[in-house]
């Protein structure tokens, strides 16, 4: 056996302990990798969860780009990284994370044609239907277009074209740099190259000239327009040989690197680097007008246009069938939601700006100002396997604000595709570029030591990243062991950013304990190869030693890189369950999985839940296998016929899966723009269909079964919400609003000084969430609370009951406390156990509510 070859080196560069656990681990390597070689100045691209004032953190050096709800996006000098981590305002920093991207007969499966022809009739017409994805959409497949041949793209917004540079503050002077990172050259990975120090004040003309002397950018390649600096932003486009509408601009990058202000010293002072073009419907209908297909968003990769083909495309486009046995005319490939307005978000590729994006479809800045929203479903196909898979990531933080509480909104995700086993001896050949096999989890026994095996192919020549989650109060440490060697010397926690050198690779660990985002203990390892070469082959061993006396359970994930082998776990150590990706966890999501229509069974590679904090994913299942769909083309000059050409092609994955489910959403907001996102993800839940065999939904398999669009329609219909019409009385009408949130706090806390008070607090906060999906869903639940006039009741009490002004007793002619009973029994016959119990127990006094006034609970008995 070779010798261990072990150098052990913590990073005295690294951030101390104490903020080293708000960091991600990648961010904590680049801030000492950063120590040894860059400058202070230097800044670093980050997204930082801030818990408490958003100027106190921009004070402390946050140059922010954008901000949706908790989530800010910027940058940062690594000099001020550590005195940001540590202000009490900051909860977690990390760094910008990849994604990877995860008909005809598919659309009757889950009863999409069934659901258009619902009474009225429902095409989506009036709904936006966005998709936010990496790759772009072919904006001249007929799909897309209208009878006269312009587009039903309202908006398209290409985050990775238009690089504008603004200066904000006071600044009189100072100097930054930008890097560019071009294409890889023949044989060659990408090179990054960095401009000499540009002054402030600068002009386009000298911007453009420090361009162009690095050796990827020729004169011709770029046009710089604006300026000049500080006063007014520089903005870069790609033209000549990058030119967009040939050559695909996401594959340029521009950083904002090196920045110095004068006179500094004052928060107002920023520079950032942003991207991004929105598209308007009349930029667009002129290019197609010019006939020509060329579009400065326009590459072959067929991603984003099969998923938005499958949600909304209106089948307008004639092709060939995909076996090329016979052309099918137009009106046969037809989309759920056929009618909906469109809006595409091409992404940088980020899994950030998935979140960028939603909030683009959802907040709809094309509109003119004060105009009136449309309801919108974003549909979101892509994701990263590196997550705390619990829902506490900052993309999902991000989503979650941008849908909670909202009418007319909502998400939905695809789970993923790595809840594939594979077998150990299955050929290279078979098995799929990236996902499957990436997760493992096994107990730790206290003192103890328990191994995970993974293989690695040949040609790894990236780096591999492994993401290791667990529980306190357990404690581990970590080290590998490479085919042929004595393990790595172990890393135990709260050692800092640590590197060894070993078996003539680096190893880079960051253990950390108490994650702020959700209290749970987090390392993270990379293998590093050599030089040139790849990371050797065969099958490695990943060691957990407990320390702390606690048996404890740890969730290992695997990084998947696209264009890269990457490892998978040996058989014996794959475990299915908790593969949903993010931003699938959210808990404010509709995430689907993916099913094949031909045996009507789960697709091997669909994505098993739960969360890593117990929540049931996926949501529901869909048609995900063999799906034919619109194809990206650029249609030649020579072409005379539709079918000398493949419009269409079949794709599987829970990236096709997905958009049946958006599309599914479009005709349900439709049909009641006002639903919640609450009301959608539960009529969806009611409405789904029991797999054959049915393993015992819902689940974590299949969520609540397969989706069915025509029910899910129907139950979304308002006369559905509510047998009869609801007429509110001059008694009843006290308020059509709720009161103010002060107003409600005050209410609380009267309500809190009775013990009946508490303890109707406590059956409110223990059952709201049931008694709402039933009310939503459940048929005789809802005549129930509409029949006894629910919604203008309880405005009445929240607006009046802290004013003594008693609940009505009756309504019209009919007393209230029947239709409660009527209310009670629907709730204790489609509850749960516990609600029943609750029901039971607590009868009387719920019975007795009505007509009672604030004072009189605290003359009511408790039982």
């Amino acid at each position: 056996m070779a010798p261990p070859n072990n150098v052990r080196q913590k990073l005295d560069s690294a951030p101390p302990n104490h903020v080293l656990h708000k960091l991600d681990g990648d961010l904590a390597f680049r801030i000492a990798d950063h120590a040894e070689s860059g400058h202070p100045a230097d800044r670093a691209t980050v997204l930082v969860h801030v818990v408490g004032d958003l100027a106190t953190v921009e004070a402390a050096g946050l140059w922010t780009e954008w901000t949706i709800g908790p989530i800010s996006r910027g940058t940062v000098a690594y000099g001020d990284l550590e005195a940001l981590a540590a202000l009490p305002d900051v909860e977690r920093i990390e760094v910008p994370r990849r994604s990877r991207k995860l008909l005809h007969e598919n659309v009757p499966e889950m009863r999409g044609d069934r659901a258009r022809e619902v009474p009225p009739g429902f095409s989506g017409k009036g709904v936006v239907v966005g998709v936010v994805d990496p790759d772009m959409v072919d904006i001249f497949h007929h799909t897309f277009r209208k009878p006269d041949d312009t587009t039903r793209f309202l908006a398209y917004f290409d985050q990775t074209v238009h690089h504008q540079f603004v200066v904000t503050g006071p600044v009189t002077g100072g100097t930054f740099t930008v890097t560019f990172i071009g294409p890889a050259a023949s044989g060659a990975g990408r090179v990054a190259e960095t401009t000499d120090p540009i002054s402030i004040p600068t002009t386009a003309a000298a911007f453009q000239a420090a361009l162009e002397k690095l050796n990827g950018i020729n004169p011709g390649d770029i046009a710089v327009t604006g300026g000049p600096l500080p006063g007014t932003p520089l903005a870069v486009d790609f033209i000549g040989r990058y030119d967009p509408a040939v050559f695909d601009g996401g594959r340029l990058v521009l950083l904002l690197e090196q920045v110095t202000l004068i006179p500094g010293h004052d928060p107002a002072q920023t520079m950032v680097k942003t991207s991004g073009r929105a598209f308007t419907a009349d930029e667009l209908n002129a290019v197609l007008a010019q006939k020509n297909d060329k579009f400065v968003s326009l590459h072959p990769a067929e991603h984003a246009t099969h998923v938005l083909g499958i949600a909304a495309g209106n089948g307008s486009q004639a092709g060939t069938t995909p076996d090329g046995a016979c052309c099918r005319r137009a009106g046969y490939y037809v989309g759920v939601a056929p009618d909906a307005d469109l809006v595409m978000v091409r992404t940088t590729g980020f899994i950030d700006d998935l979140a960028r994006g939603a909030r683009f479809v959802l907040e709809q800045p094309w509109l003119p100002a004060g105009a009136p929203h449309q309801p919108a479903v974003v549909n979101i196909s892509n994701g990263s396997e590196l997550s705390a898979h619990d829902g506490t990531d900052a993309v999902e933080k991000a989503i979650d604000a941008l849908v909670e509480a909202a009418a007319g909104r909502a998400v939905v995700v695809a789970a993923g595709n790595d809840g594939q086993l594979f077998a150990d001896n299955l050929p290279a050949e078979r098995l799929p570029k990236t996902g499957g096999a990436i997760h493992s989890t096994k107990d730790v026994p206290a003192h103890g030591t328990q191994a995970f095996h993974f293989t690695i192919r040949g040609q790894d020549l990236e780096p591999d990243l492994f993401e290791i989650w667990y529980p306190g109060p357990g404690s581990i440490n970590i080290s590998f062991t490479a085919p042929g060697n004595a393990p790595s010397t172990p890393v135990p926690p709260k050692s800092g950013a640590v590197r060894l050198s070993y078996a003539g690779h680096t190893l880079r660990v960051l253990s950390t304990i108490g994650e702020p985002q959700n209290g749970r203990n987090r390392i993270t390892a990379t293998i590093v190869p050599p030089d040139g070469q790849p990371i050797a082959p065969g099958t490695w061993t990943l060691r957990l030693i407990e320390t702390a006396g606690t048996t404890t359970t740890a969730h290992c994930w695997i990084s998947s890189t696209e264009g890269d082998p990457h490892p998978r776990w040996v058989r014996a150590d794959q475990e299915q369950s908790v593969t949903v990706n993010a931003p699938a966890n959210a808990k404010n999501v509709i995430t689907v999985g993916a099913y094949n229509i031909a045996d009507g069974q789960l697709a091997d590679f669909s994505a098993r839940g739960p969360t890593l904090d117990n929540r049931m994913k996926p949501d529901l299942a869909a048609p995900g296998v063999g799906v034919v769909s619109a194809k990206s083309v650029v249609r030649p000059g020579w072409l005379t016929c539709d079918c000398c050409a493949d419009f269409y092609l079949p794709e599987l994955g829970t990236s096709t899966a997905a958009p049946f489910v958006a599309g599914t959403v479009a005709l349900m907001f439709q049909a009641n723009p006002a639903l919640t996102f609450g009301q959608v993800r539960d009529i969806l839940h009611a409405t789904a269909r029991k797999p054959s065999p049915d393993p015992g939904v819902p689940d974590n398999t299949w969520g609540y079964g397969k989706l069915d669009a025509e029910q899910a329609v129907r139950r979304s219909l308002p006369a559905a919400l509510a047998d009869t019409p609801v007429t509110v009385s001059a008694s009843a009408r006290a308020s059509t609003f709720l009161p103010p949130a002060e107003k409600l706090e005050a209410l609380r806390q009267r309500v809190e000084a009775s013990a009946t008070g508490r303890l109707l607090l406590a059956l409110v906060s223990e059952h709201v969430d049931e008694v709402r999906r039933l009310v939503n869903t459940d048929r005789h639940s809802l005549i129930a609370w509409h029949r006894m006039h629910g919604p203008a009741i309880l405005r009445s009490a929240l607006t009046t009951f802290a004013d003594e002004v008693p609940i009505p007793a009756d309504h019209g002619d009919r007393p209230i406390d029947d239709g409660l009973g009527r209310l009670l029994d629907a709730l204790a016959n489609a509850g749960s156990p516990a609600l029943r119990r609750a029901i039971q127990d607590h009868r009387p006094l719920l019975l007795a509510v009505p007509g009672a006034r604030l004072t009189d609970l605290d003359l009511l008995e408790v039982h």
